[in-house]
């Protein structure tokens, strides 16, 4: 049976090209193996009918067989697939239909029934058999009950229908479980086998990329390849570099042997290299290949297994190395030449071997100039290395230095310090350069004493750093002069005008105070005249007030210095101003250094600076109030007042002119700009000074540093103090 099924297989996929899939080829496969056995079967029933006297029967068994046969005809030579099994499912259909409503011989034609479900699920699928078996089992159905309740026909009873219904559909239900199990494990296969394919392509597809780049590697690669078998010798594949090394093409180089082209080849030193071989080592050796036109030249060859068994290949990498040869006979006289100039030179000339580290080695050759710069015989030269001969405190720099003279190409030039014999320093500039001779790495360095300049460089760059040093002093001192010369010129000229503008102002104000004075003494002036004159006297007053700060500006009070209280001050004009503060809901916070002494200084001027301070202080506050801190301290004969505000603060553009005359933030009744500038004045003065620090919205502190004898620098001269 299994040969009869795949002698059927085989015969389907002869008909059928590799765009079919394996659904198709299993559903034609089947038809082909149910239409041979119909055929037979209807034949064989056929001609039993018409024996029996059924030639209707018999007819249409054989007309089926005929069209099976045709649907097999058209399958194999015309194509039409999905065609032909819609036809034979319809045959069998109309076949078995015809055969239940007539009993066929002797009523058992209802045995032919069962097997529909089978092949019409099988070979149309789930969806489209369920829908074939169906068709076929409601009319059969239909007609049995038909035929019990019937008295003209009488083929089937109820026992019948009892029976023929349930297994009909026990066979039905059995079937279509089976096809849809298997059509979901072909769907998951095939998902498999398509995943499975795509997996397959894309290893293939790296495969095939990764051969392709070893092959161009290969090809493009500068030094010639050659593999060949180690049992004959011969070639089994080579590269283009060899081609043109040798000067054959191709397959010229593929008939030739290991012998054909290396000169210098015997067959003992390649046993003895093939046991190294054979260990999982490759062997690097020199030798020399012959060319097409019968001319040598050197090569170093790199031999390894290629392939291990069936043959055994082995790969050499041959690299001409001739131009290599010609550089080292040139180092050679390069050599000579040095050797020559190593005696006649003014600098030490030394040569040492690089270590595999890249750190220097022994010294290898020295000049005269050397042993005298350092005070050694030769023979003890050459039994150290440079490293020896450094300072202890410049060895951390020689890893870097070897590290730029390898990003340099192997040269470099630097200073650094050297220890003689007698433990001497001496100050040297070393110009290094790199050579090989024959595969190994050596250094020459020339060394230059270079002590003497580096004592005139340090001499040299100590008088500039002195004299830098004093131009920076000598130009912040000059500047500074500068800005006070400017701002007390400044004040000067303004105070002068002031007490011009105040001078000629107080007169004709004391003639207006006394007008106004005199009309309120008449007894018939009006309530609202009077009111008039209040304000006019009130202003007057204000312009007063106003005059004497423009006299105080020029010339700020008279007095003499004295010893008092910074303290005392500071709380005296405080209790003057509690109802004020009270009044602004100002909180005042004092912070006293009690170990200030007394200063030396008027003590009138020195409250007026207070005043000021505290009245700006006070004016800068916001409606809800705020706090003034005050704070003292001294250090190095000064005295240092800070008074801070927790005020609306000072805008950077204001900053720099707030001790400028007549500038002020205030409103115009409030303020004439000038109490800043008499306090700016009076500080300086004294010998002191004032700064101030401020943040919009923050505040400001304002820090007042005195000496303690603030008496003026006029006063201290006269009195040689």
């Amino acid at each position: 049976m299994p040969h009869f099924l795949d002698t059927i297989q085989n015969f389907v996929l002869s008909t059928l090209d590799d765009r079919n899939d394996s659904e198709l080829v299993r559903k034609i496969t089947l038809m082909y193996g149910l239409s041979s056995v119909g055929i037979c079967t209807l034949v064989l029933l056929g001609t039993l009918a018409l024996f029996q006297g059924a030639f209707f029967l018999g007819t249409l068994d054989f007309l089926a067989a005929a069209v099976l046969i045709g649907i097999l005809y058209t399958i194999r030579y015309k194509g039409c697939y999905t065609s032909c099994l819609y036809t034979g499912v319809v045959v069998m259909y109309c076949l078995f239909l015809y055969l239940f409503f007539t009993g066929g011989v002797k009523g058992t034609a209802f045995m032919w029934v069962y097997t529909f479900p089978l092949f019409s699920l099988f070979l149309l699928g789930e969806r489209h058999g369920l829908i074939a078996t169906l068709l076929l089992f409601i009319p059969c159905s239909l007609f049995i009950i038909f035929d019990i309740v019937s008295d003209s026909i009488h083929l089937y009873t109820m026992d019948f229908a009892f029976r023929f219904i349930p297994s009909f559909l026990a066979v039905f239900l059995f079937s279509y479980i089976y096809e849809k199990s298997r059509e979901t494990t072909q769907r998951k296969l095939e998902t498999v086998l398509k995943r499975q394919d795509e997996i397959i392509k894309e290893r293939t597809a790296q495969l095939t990329a990764a051969a392709d780049r070893s092959q161009r590697l290969f090809d493009l690669a500068s030094d010639a390849f050659f593999v060949h078998d180690f049992h004959t010798g011969k070639f089994t594949d080579t590269n283009k570099q060899a081609c043109e090394n040798l000067g054959y093409t191709r397959d010229e180089i593929l008939t030739f042997s290991v012998t054909d082209i290396d000169v210098d080849y015997s067959p003992e030193e390649a046993a003895a290299l093939w046991e190294t071989i054979e260990k999982g080592k490759t062997v690097l050796i020199e030798g020399k290949h012959q060319r097409k036109d019968g001319s040598t030249f050197p090569v170093e060859v790199n031999i390894g297994v290629f392939q291990e068994k069936d043959p055994t290949l082995l790969l050499a990498i041959a690299r001409d190395i001739s131009q290599r040869k010609q550089d080292d006979e040139k180092l050679r006289e390069s050599e000579e030449n040095y050797r020559l100039l190593f005696e006649s030179g003014n600098d030490g000339i030394c040569v040492y071997q690089q270590l595999p580290a890249g750190m220097p080695g022994k010294f290898i050759k020295i000049n005269h100039k050397t042993c005298e710069m350092l005070g050694y015989t030769k023979e003890e030269l050459l039994q150290l290395s440079p490293i020896d001969t450094v300072a202890p405190e410049r060895l951390n720099e020689i890893p870097s230095i070897i590290e730029a003279q390898q990003k340099a190409g192997g040269h470099s030039l630097f200073e650094t310090t050297l220890i003689r014999k007698d433990n001497n320093r001496i100050e040297v500039e070393i110009s290094d350069h790199s050579f090989e001779v024959k595969g190994h790495p050596y250094t020459l360095s020339i060394v230059r004493d270079i002590t003497e300049r580096k004592q005139a460089e340090k001499a040299l760059q100590k008088t500039h750093d002195e004299l830098e040093i004093k131009v920076e002093e000598r130009t912040r001192d000059l500047r500074e002069t500068h800005n006070q010369l400017l701002h007390a010129e400044k004040l000067s000229a303004i105070g002068r005008l002031s007490a011009c503008i105040a001078h000629e102002f107080n007169n004709p104000l004391h003639g207006v105070m006394n007008v106004i004075s005199g009309i309120k003494k008449y007894q018939d002036i009006s309530e609202d005249y009077l009111e008039l004159t209040d304000i006019a006297l009130n202003e007057c007053n204000r312009m007063k007030l106003l005059i004497r700060e423009l006299q105080q500006f020029n010339r700020p009070s008279s007095g003499k210095n004295e010893l008092f209280d910074i303290h005392k001050a500071l709380d005296t004009i405080l209790l003057f101003h509690t109802k004020n503060f009270e009044n602004r809901k100002v909180e005042i916070t004092k912070g006293y250094d009690l170990s200030i002494p007394e200063i030396l200084a008027v003590q009138d001027q020195i409250k007026q600076v207070f005043i000021n301070l505290f009245n700006n202080a006070a004016d800068s506050m916001p409606d809800e109030g705020g706090k003034i801190i005050i704070s003292t301290s001294s250090r190095d004969d000064m005295i240092y007042i800070h008074i801070q505000d927790t005020g609306t603060g000072i805008t950077p553009e204001d900053h720099e002119k707030i001790f400028e005359p007549f500038f002020t933030t205030k409103l115009a009744v409030k303020g004439t700009g000038l109490g800043l500038p008499v306090s700016y004045g009076i500080i300086k003065s004294h010998g002191g000074d004032i700064t101030v620090t401020s943040e919009p919205g923050k505040g400001s502190t304002f820090i007042i540093s005195l000496p303690i004898d603030t008496r003026p620098y006029n006063e201290k001269k006269n009195s040689g103090s």
